[in-house]
């Protein structure tokens, strides 16, 4: 999928209340990484050709777009690196 599809997605769920809230009950009903194959799935439903990779991509604005848990998933804290100790 283009980045421009990818962008005419968000934009057009952002811009139609119906199609927010369809995709927001796809994210509230979605755990873990399932949750990327879901949207996948929505996307595909719309006429959208987006991947679950795609998906993880827009995490953070779906989250914010559309709320749910924002806290982070043990998946997503174990690829963060750790941190530094200064003496």
């Amino acid at each position: 999928m283009s980045a421009q599809s990818l962008s005419e997605f968000f934009s057009d769920v952002s811009s139609n209340a119906e199609m927010a809230k369809e995709l927001h009950r796809v994210v509230e009903s979605g755990s873990g990484d399932s949750v990327f194959n879901e949207v996948s799935n929505f996307a595909r439903e719309k006429g959208y050709e987006v991947s679950p990779g795609e998906a993880a991509g827009l995490r953070a604005a779906i989250l914010e777009e559309f709320g749910g848990d924002a806290a982070l998933a043990d998946s997503d804290l174990d690829s963060v690196a750790g941190g530094a100790k200064w003496d």
